[in-house]
């Protein structure tokens, strides 16, 4: 028998904004990293993809509904009984010398605490009449004789409830009931990194400006450093930037392109670059507003997609872009997705390019109509 041994892990909780509000808070956890069956054990958690939270953020501001955001409090330690027998030694302060503890649930540190927990909310769901979205097993979709009523979407212990509010309030309360929740926010909140609001109109707002605004920009001295100090202050300032892409199609372009160091770059350069551009969107906060597009059984994507040929930046490969849309018969319209990368093999023609990145989008297109078409009429393809 292995006995795993534990620790304390003591920092301060942030508020929705990652600021500290000077609350300690104390976490007992395994040391998984010394579990023996760590390698047999399935572990894989899935987290809602973020195209699927921007098209069921439209989706819901086209329906008129409102969102409510839940944190499910401990949520490790209210996910399924474990299948294997696991015993850790407790704390030194609350056990006598040679006692053992046998775990029932998933405690943090575990490599499957993530997942037992995702299992009992998936499986609570399914009971309550929901299914997977197809393509998204972090989404759940809950349909009436064929109508969309509403939507779970679940990130780890983050969840946000849409539909009508007789299904919004019932959901709530279930899970209330079920589980210990610690926050339960209306209108305005903060989810996986992305603030969300809404207005009396019931439209939708998707924004970081409340990063941007704390973001702060790469040193004025930062080019005089070495060529591994520059490395780093460009990985840095690239990574905070390409953060944004979230909810900045604008940006999606210059920060993949500003993320490309081939050999002979000069580092200072870039770095004076990212500079600028990090000042430039602080100085253009900017949101996406979702609201009315039409009815729902008549929404449809629309898809634009271009290429370059051969590098930009000089060198052998060329770049793809697109954005995908979600259009309503009222001719109006939603960004959902969007994407500027290298393609990953080098082009003959622009004709080659511009195939590749069409066929490229076209999977991505493909993959969010199926979800689309299970959304409005219930039925998986």
């Amino acid at each position: 028998m292995t006995v795993i041994p534990t620790m304390w892990v003591i920092n301060r909780s942030a508020d929705d904004h990652g600021k500290e509000d000077g609350k300690l808070k104390a976490r007992l956890v395994v040391r998984g990293d010394q579990d023996e069956n760590e390698d047999e054990v399935a572990c894989d958690s899935p987290t809602v993809d973020r195209t699927t939270v921007k098209m069921m953020i439209a989706i819901a501001a086209n329906q008129g509904w409102s969102l409510r955001s839940i944190d499910i409090s401990a949520a490790f330690l209210q996910g399924r009984e474990m299948d294997r027998e696991v015993y850790v030694q407790p704390p030194p302060e609350i056990a006598t010398p040679g006692t053992v503890w046998k775990l029932k649930k998933g405690l943090y540190g575990l490599k499957e605490a993530a997942r037992l927990w995702y299992d009992e909310i998936l499986a609570e769901l399914i009971r309550r009449g929901g299914h997977k979205l197809v393509g998204d097993p972090a989404c759940v979709v809950f349909h009436v004789n064929g109508t969309f009523i509403g939507f779970v979407i679940i990130h780890v212990d983050d969840i946000i409830i849409g539909g009508t509010p007789e299904f919004v309030l019932e959901m709530v309360l279930h899970i209330k009931a079920r589980f210990r929740v610690s926050k339960d926010q209306v209108e305005r909140f903060i989810y996986t990194g992305m603030a969300i609001r809404s207005d009396k109109a019931g439209r939708l707002f998707l924004n970081q400006n409340q990063y941007l605004e704390e973001l702060n920009n790469v040193p004025a001295n930062a080019e005089t450093g070495k060529e591994d100090g520059l490395r780093t202050v460009l990985r840095a300032a690239v990574g905070r930037l390409l953060y944004l892409n979230l909810t900045r199609p604008d940006l999606a372009f210059r920060t993949n392109f500003l993320s490309r160091v081939p050999p002979g770059t000069d580092l200072r350069e870039k770095i004076k670059e990212a500079r600028e551009l990090t000042s430039e969107a602080k100085k253009t906060p900017l949101e996406i507003k979702y609201g009315k597009l039409g009815q729902l059984e008549k929404l449809s994507l629309e898809v634009y997609a271009d290429a370059s040929f051969g590098g930009i930046d000089k060198g052998l490969k060329s770049t793809e872009g697109h954005i995908i849309l979600l259009r309503g018969d009222s001719d109006k319209c939603a960004p959902i997705s969007w994407r500027s990368k290298l393609i990953a093999r080098v082009c003959k023609s622009a004709k080659s390019s511009e195939t590749i990145a069409l066929e490229n989008v076209m999977d991505t297109a493909i993959g969010i109509g199926r979800q689309l078409r299970q959304i409005q009429t219930g039925i998986v393809d």
